[in-house]
């Protein structure tokens, strides 16, 4: 990526890099089993940038030769977004399906995967996530369901949604030390220090759910 404006790559690495996060500091054994299938539930147009190709910058963030397979889930996924770094990015697209989540746990296409995540949920508007078709079967696989939020007071309104409906956050979350900030008129990397409920962020923390 050298050459290309830091707000741009920090675009496109974002979801993959909460990703590495999250995989490095409680689970290594993921980036040690030579190949690694991803979900992620309500992908939408930032999550899916040049048909989700950045995912696979994985095995360069974790220092390995894994394979990684991804698969973007989403009602609203938008796959035809082109990011201005596309030409820079890996070969290998994602698998993109536009759907709801209890739909494709049903169908027989849904598959096998050894973690889920979910990038900035809003679950007091996706409840239905919370129902017996979504997060439980999820969890009933045995799959680990990682969330994450763009600032402090978005991960409790999530924890406290998520609660009410008999879920709870397996771990204290992690806070990603280079985070996307957000604004009108660009896009950065940042370095976040202590004052984390001042900060305005994508994938910001990063939590593991247990139901």
């Amino acid at each position: 990526l050298e050459g290309l404006p830091v707000q741009v790559a920090s675009a496109v690495l974002a979801a993959p890099a909460a990703i590495a996060l999250w995989i490095e500091a409680r689970a290594p054994e993921l980036a040690s089993a030579g190949a690694l299938s991803i979900l992620v539930v309500g992908a939408e147009k930032t999550d899916a940038a040049d048909a989700g190709r950045w995912y696979q910058v994985l095995p360069s963030m974790l220092d390995t030769d894994l394979r990684v397979a991804v698969t973007l889930l989403g009602a609203e996924l938008d796959e035809g977004f082109v990011s201005d770094a596309a030409a820079h990015a890996p070969e290998q697209p994602a698998r993109c399906v536009r759907g709801e989540l209890g739909g494709f746990l049903a169908g027989d296409e849904a598959g096998h995967f050894d973690i889920a995540f979910v990038f900035q949920p809003g679950l007091q508007k996706h409840r239905e996530w919370l129902g017996a078709d979504g997060f439980p079967q999820i969890l009933a696989r045995g799959i680990p369901l990682v969330a994450s939020a763009y600032e402090v007071d978005e991960y409790d309104m999530d924890r406290w949604v998520a609660e009410c409906y008999g879920y709870r956050a397996g771990e204290q979350p992690l806070l990603n030390p280079f985070f996307l900030t957000l604004d009108d008129a660009r896009t950065a990397i940042r370095r976040s220090e202590e004052h984390t409920s001042e900060l305005q962020s994508r994938l910001h923390l990063v939590c593991r759910l247990l139901l």
